[in-house]
């Protein structure tokens, strides 16, 4: 059975849960990265460190932050070998999203090159924009997101909108902003969408999705 909760640092079992928390930082710091003592008790002091137990035994745990009043930024989704694809992962992580009811997006940095992506999209983020990591051979990471909370003023006017709602799939929208070097089948289809006489009568719109396709294409 998982459970999920804040750990609590007055409490009994608190130094144990710890001493736990930093063995399964351990086992996973080559994803995670270093991350210092201090800085997992200032989470804990703040309610911002999450554990997750199965049968009663903690197998991972979610430290995260909430450096802006509309996000919260997950640092840390850690569960060991033996409990992955349990659902604990999307449990902590919802149970973070809970906590915060006024928060509008909830966003994670990975390094893309840990072949990681699929876990991310198993939490419903999609990969929004790139930028450049501190390895000293170089990295990038990407900054995955996900909208959570009520719809913002733009997304209520385009759903109270007259006009038609055109959802755009990826291959559309690939061939109205890839490079003019990459060579795509019918595209010139697609960029008649965006003619104004199109816009006139429709509202454009594009799943979440398509930032995952995106993500994978070389534009």
């Amino acid at each position: 059975m998982i459970e999920v909760r804040h750990w609590a640092p007055g409490s009994v079992q608190a130094t144990a849960e710890f001493e736990r928390v930093i063995e399964l930082h351990r086992q996973s710091k080559a994803t995670l990265g270093p991350l210092p003592f201090a800085a997992f008790e200032e989470a804990g002091k703040q309610g911002r460190l999450i554990v997750g137990t199965v049968d009663g035994d903690i197998r991972g745990y979610v430290l995260y932050g909430t450096p802006r009043h509309h996000t919260v930024k997950l640092v840390h989704v850690a569960v060991d070998k033996e409990s992955r694809k349990s659902g604990l992962a999307k449990a902590m992580v919802e149970f973070a999203i809970a906590s915060h009811p006024g928060r509008s997006t909830v966003t994670a940095h990975c390094r893309a090159d840990y072949g990681v992506d699929g876990f991310w999209q198993s939490l419903d983020m999609t990969p929004s924009s790139e930028r450049a990591g501190r390895a000293r051979a170089g990295s990038t990471l990407t900054i995955w997101t996900r909208r959570i909370g009520p719809r913002d003023l733009l997304e209520d006017a385009l759903y109270a909108s007259s006009r038609y709602l055109a959802v755009l799939d990826s291959n559309v929208i690939i061939d109205l902003y890839a490079s003019d070097a990459v060579e795509r089948h019918d595209r010139q289809e697609s960029v008649g969408l965006a003619e104004d006489w199109i816009s006139d009568l429709v509202d454009r719109s594009y799943s979440p999705e398509v930032n995952v396709d995106i993500n994978r294409f070389p534009i």
